[in-house]
Order: structure tokens, then C-alpha cells, then sequence
């Protein structure tokens, strides 16, 4: 960022008023990268902390209802916690779970039926 700081200058004030100029620059570049993080990291990240933390939830009350049965194997272990907290913190990852999520809740929700179904009792 800082390359373009030049410390000789041509004439009185020409030094710093060009760090300023080259500092407000950088600041705006910081700005417009924090836009492009905003879609593309934080969002994603929240949603997927979020619909983690339902899942999580969900899979400890199933446990807790199934735990008394004899045939009981645990769905919730230390590595499906590990790797849902990773692929929500992960830029990529984070990104690619968003967008599936995404494309999931439109199917679902695209896929109710307009008309429902008819009671056959006559």
C-alpha cells in the first residue's frame, strides 16, 4: 500500500501533501475491499454460524431423544462440530456452503404446491 508514498519532494508541501493524497488513496482502496468482503465473506459467514448453530442445536435434542434407545450411535460428535464450525469460517468454503444453502431453501420454497391437495374423505 504504501509504495506510492514518495518522501523527496519537488518543492515546499509537495512531500506532504502527496503522503496525504496517497494515504486518503489507500483508505479508499481499504473501503472498497471491505465492500467485496462484505458479500463475499461476512454475509455468508453469518449465515452459516447461524444455520450451524440451528443444526448443531437440532442434532443435540435428536441425540438427547435417541440416547435412551439400545440400537443408539451419536450423530453429534467433535468432528461434525469442527468441520461445520470450519467450513463457516473458511473464505471459500463459507462462500460455497452460502450458495447452497441459498439454491436449497429457493427449492424448497419454489416446490410448494400452489393448490393443496384435497381431503379424499367424501
Amino acid at each position: 500500500m504504501a509504495e506510492g508514498i514518495r518522501i523527496i519532494s519537488s518543492g515546499p508541501g509537495d512531500g506532504v501533501s502527496s503522503i496525504v493524497n496517497n494515504v486518503m488513496g489507500d483508505l479508499l482502496s481499504i473501503d472498497i475491499l471491505s465492500l467485496h468482503a462484505l458479500p463475499l465473506f461476512w454475509l455468508p459467514l453469518v449465515a452459516c454460524l447461524i444455520r450451524t448453530i440451528f443444526r448443531l442445536k437440532g442434532a443435540y435434542y435428536n441425540d438427547v431423544r435417541l440416547s435412551n434407545r439400545d440400537d443408539y450411535t451419536p450423530s453429534l460428535t467433535a468432528e461434525f462440530i469442527a468441520f461445520r464450525l470450519l467450513v463457516s469460517v473458511v473464505p471459500g468454503l463459507n462462500l460455497l456452503a452460502f450458495i447452497y444453502y441459498l439454491a436449497s431453501f429457493i427449492d424448497r420454497v419454489s416446490s410448494t404446491p400452489l393448490v393443496p391437495k384435497k381431503d379424499s374423505k367424501g
